[in-house]
């Protein structure tokens, strides 16, 4: 399966050497989690169903680990690629790693601490890029 995980040559030599040759995932989780800025939370309502909700954390790490997290063999797509079933583990792996400093960060200021970690900790609980049109990339 890795040799269908290709990149266009217009990505540029630089580029191509970074995601060509990643570092396994728990190294990736771990330079996010060591190099993210902490920029804003918020609690989003839940749409479904009356009185869920959810806490959102935005995050800010560097373009090339982004880059490598992101699109690389081994980060978050390059295993939801390989199995559904291991990008939801690695998915559950980075927020464990990152709920300790997304709380500690108190962005979660109009949710509990307890419910801040029951969010970051449900199976439904995710890590995304920012949707076009916000400020952090």
């Amino acid at each position: 399966m890795r040799n269908s995980w290709t990149f266009s040559e217009s990505l540029g030599r630089d580029r191509l050497v970074v995601l060509n040759n990643p570092p396994p995932f728990e190294e990736i989780a771990r330079s996010i989690v060591n190099a993210m800025r902490a920029q804003c939370g918020h609690v989003d309502p839940c749409d479904e169903a009356d009185g869920f909700k959810r806490f959102v954390a935005c995050i800010v790490v560097d373009k090339t680990l982004f880059d490598v997290f992101f699109n690389s063999y081994n980060g978050y797509r390059g295993w939801y690629y390989r199995s559904p079933t291991e990008g939801l583990q690695v998915n559950a792996h980075l927020l464990r790693l990152l709920a300790p400093h997304l709380i500690e960060s108190r962005l979660h200021e109009d949710m509990s601490v307890d419910w801040a970690l029951k969010s970051l900790f449900a199976s439904s609980a995710k890590c995304w890029l920012a949707e076009a049109g916000t400020d952090s990339v």
